[in-house]
């Protein structure tokens, strides 16, 4: 195991009309561009489904929940009539066969199915959400098939330092990878965005270690009198966030599931000393393409979990640790970044600070 200490010394800030030209005609209307598709056909029958939902049926990530409930709005404002079946490669096979308007695989593992499917039922539309074997096709919209590490860590790291009271942020990181590198980096510099004078005391434990593990790295940062922490997504980064929530430690995550998966939605151990943590947004990615996707205006296309994309933002526990004046801040941050003006400093493929 190896500790070091890096200081974060950058500064950072947080904080028509169109008249025709000249020789336009105004009375021929212009021939408009054909779309790249035909638009989704409309359900032959009220006992034809209009949205097909193929699902796991195990444990729901936070980002399938919103997905399919922005898909279940969406044939609801439509009059659709939605059908949620167990996901399996004959229940795929259903589907096709009855043509619905709609074919959504919700981390189902059919990604390579959905791609296969798509390809030979070109007439139909397909929907893949956290399927990372899925590759767009003209008709299949995939989402949220990768994810930008770095700039969930990045958001973790805003939050620790953004009420960090004694310039101590705590990082549990694991040694000598490139996912490791990636987190690391996208945190720090998140740290440094909010809090430029923080110091960040990182804890680097091995690829895979076990739960366990995490006990020790809890033990390591209180000892450095952190008083705000976060952790790289795994069974010993999990382990050590909860340990340190329960020892009066503030901590963020940069992983979605943090909030149900470690603090049960708010009812375990430590959850009253939960900052926040990164937010996968399925939801507002199907709600902005969804509709163009099906009137034949929009090509299939992948989709990531990114700022750029607008399938990231954060998620602010219920405790009362961020004020509506850092709250502000937050918000005025992620308006930067979503729209681009802001770039998180950090080479999302190899780790490297840009």
């Amino acid at each position: 195991m190896r500790r070091f200490l890096i200081g974060a010394l950058l500064a950072g800030g947080l904080l028509s009309s169109c008249a025709p030209g000249r020789g336009a005609s105004l009375t021929r209307a212009a021939t408009p561009s054909p779309p790249p598709f035909p638009p989704a056909p409309l359900p032959s029958a009220t006992v034809v489904p209009g949205i097909v939902i193929l699902s796991s049926g195990g444990v729901s990530t936070s980002g399938v929940t919103l997905a399919q409930q922005a898909i279940q709005a969406l044939a609801a404002s439509r009059s659709w009539r939605v059908m949620l079946v167990s996901a399996a490669p004959e229940t795929l096979r259903t589907a096709i066969e009855q043509k619905p308007v709609l074919i959504v695989s919700l981390a189902s593992g059919l990604g390579e199915l959905m791609a296969q499917s798509a390809q030979a039922n070109p007439s139909l539309r397909f929907v893949a959400v956290e399927e990372p074997q899925a590759r767009s096709e003209k008709n299949l919209l995939v989402i949220g098939a990768t994810a930008r590490e770095d700039e969930e860590a990045f958001l973790a790291g805003a939050l620790a330092g953004i009420d960090n009271r004694n310039h101590r942020v705590g990082w549990i990181g694991e040694l000598d990878s490139l996912r490791g590198k990636i987190y690391r980096n996208g945190f720090v510099h998140g740290v440094r965005y909010t809090c430029p004078m923080c110091l960040v005391y990182p804890y680097e434990l091995p690829s895979g270690s076990p739960a366990e593990a995490g006990l020790a790295a809890a033990d390591s940062l209180r000892a450095d009198y952190v008083d705000t922490a976060s952790a790289i997504p795994g069974p010993a980064g999990d382990r050590a966030l909860l340990e340190l929530s329960a020892g009066l430690v503030r901590v963020s995550s940069p992983d979605p599931d943090l909030w149900a998966e470690v603090f049960g939605q708010g009812q375990g151990r430590g959850a009253s000393n939960v900052l926040g943590w990164a937010r996968t947004r399925p939801d507002l990615l199907l709600a902005k393409a969804l509709p163009d996707f099906l009137d034949g205006t929009l090509a299939g296309a992948a989709l990531p979990y990114s700022l750029e994309a607008g399938g990231l933002d954060l998620a602010a526990s219920p405790n009362p640790w961020i004020s509506p004046g850092l709250q502000a801040n937050l918000t005025e941050m992620l308006a930067r970044l979503h729209s681009g003006e802001l770039d998180i400093g950090v080479n999302p493929e190899t780790g490297d600070p840009q």
